[in-house]
């Protein structure tokens, strides 16, 4: 959780840029607009605070559209007509914060699960940050009517362990994150190590699941309001600068790791990434859209067991396949670095490993301790 910034980021007084920015909404159907009353309302309300573009959905999946000229972009209902998850698979790793209306398309991004339709017709309850939220933005707590008639939210399940969300709105009293109606998924922790999407990849910008927004046409003024706030201060807070990132840079790994290891016995019976836990001394695994640098790696050999030697080995991603690249054959005890070992100051790849094998037995033994740094897209 990030309360000091989720308070002020709700609160609509963003200390970052004030200027209304370019909104993209995505429609199902951009030729039946006319008829499609709940996006119809989400515009009316995008268009206070901004320049908005309508986007149809075919038009995401052609490829063609220059995402860098918005601040925002927002998925929106799906009451009136249906959204083909197929035409929207270049938005999972968009590097835009995107805003989503509908719990359909908000799995499709990997967001979390969709779940069944709020039991409630009229009130959606706000329950989450000290029960505060409502009462910073609009002067109240507890059961907020937004609907003027009887209606329906989406919800999401956002309770997968990969994901780390703020939630802003359940539908009752006790609703947790099984059952949320409103959730702001942030790309980074205080630290600026990223968070997963419900895949586990790194989640390639701020997401702000709003299923309360899926029948946008029946919103009271306070619904309305909140729509506005949240897509306002959303898109403020991916130009503040203190949501800026170095694209590129490496996060250096903070503290380092150590292991030590006294059964390494003559083979490891699965290779890296899986590697036996007795034999595995570096374990640097991929994921996608990340590249590693192993910074320093010492090695104290204290036992051979047994045996006579102890034998390193070096495993990279070769083509997107874990290969052993170099091994080196160690008989005297005492401390090796990296460059002792394979004759390397670092090693850049997007998934490193380094195990160990003795001659005899299964008694070797070693500990030491190393240090990488990771880079994302």
């Amino acid at each position: 959780m990030r309360p000091s910034k989720v308070l002020w980021w709700l609160s609509g007084r963003s200390p970052g840029i004030h200027n209304q920015g370019r909104i993209c909404l995505i429609v199902p159907d951009l030729a039946d607009l006319a008829a499609d009353l709940e996006n119809t309302a989400i515009r009316a309300e995008l268009d206070k605070i901004g320049t908005v573009s309508l986007l149809d959905q075919t038009g995401v999946d052609a490829g063609e559209e220059d995402w860098n000229v918005y601040n925002l972009i927002v998925v929106g209902s799906n009451a009136h007509a249906a959204f083909v998850m197929a035409n929207l698979d270049d938005l999972i790793l968009l590097d835009k914060p995107i805003m989503v209306c509908n719990a359909d398309v908000a799995e499709h991004l990997l967001m979390g699960t969709e779940a069944a339709q709020s039991t409630s017709d009229v009130n959606e309850f706000c329950e989450t940050i000290d029960n505060r939220v409502m009462q910073l933005v609009f002067g109240a707590t507890g059961e907020q009517v937004l609907f003027d008639s009887a209606q329906v939210s989406d919800r999401l399940d956002m309770s997968d362990a990969d994901l780390t969300e703020d939630i802003l709105m359940v539908d009752t009293t006790g609703d947790g994150a099984a059952l949320v109606v409103v959730g702001w998924m942030p790309k980074t922790d205080p630290e600026g190590e990223p968070y997963d999407l419900n895949d586990g990849s790194p989640i390639p910008c701020g997401r702000l699941f709003a299923g309360c927004f899926v029948h946008a046409d029946h919103l009271t003024a306070l619904g309305q309001e909140l729509l506005e706030v949240l897509a306002r201060n959303f898109a403020q807070a991916h130009i503040d600068i203190t949501e800026v990132s170095l694209k590129g840079a490496y996060q250096e790994q903070i503290p380092d790791s150590d292991f030590a290891l006294a059964a390494i016995d003559t083979v490891h019976t699965v290779d890296p990434p899986a590697c036996d836990a007795e034999n595995s001394v570096v374990d640097i695994d991929q994921k996608t859209g990340r590249t590693y640098v192993l910074r320093s790696l010492w090695v104290n050999v204290t036992d051979f067991g047994t045996g006579d030697t102890l034998t390193f080995e070096l495993w990279v991603l070769l083509n997107g396949v874990v290969t052993s690249v170099d091994s080196v054959v160690v008989n005297a005890l005492g401390i090796q670095n990296l460059m002792d070992l394979f004759g390397l100051p670092e090693v850049h790849a997007n998934g490193i490993w380094v195990t160990v094998i003795t001659d005899v037995g299964n008694t070797g033994a070693c500990s030491g301790t190393y240090n990488y740094a990771e880079a994302k897209k």
